[in-house]
């Protein structure tokens, strides 16, 4: 799940998949199977930026959406969908 450390965030389930954050990437993993579907890593997320993803994902509109924070070394928070 494109690092180490694993999830950061609670896994959101919805229409039979499960929606995930670990610290740079954001992870689409089929209930039924346990199967990767779709991971996709956050350009903009790293060590060097500061940023990390620590919340979790929320779909709207079948669009999955989630936020990048970095509050504790003076980072502003963003969102991607």
């Amino acid at each position: 799940m494109g690092d180490t450390h694993g999830a950061a965030a609670f896994p959101l389930i919805a229409s039979g998949m499960v929606y995930t954050t670990n610290h740079n990437s954001t992870v689409a993993v089929d209930s039924l199977t346990g199967k990767i579907v779709w991971d996709v890593q956050s350009p903009n997320v790293s060590a060097e930026t500061g940023y990390s993803m620590t919340s979790a994902p929320l779909v709207a509109d079948g669009t999955v959406i989630t936020g990048a924070a970095g509050a504790e070394f003076g980072i502003r928070g963003f969102l991607e969908g």
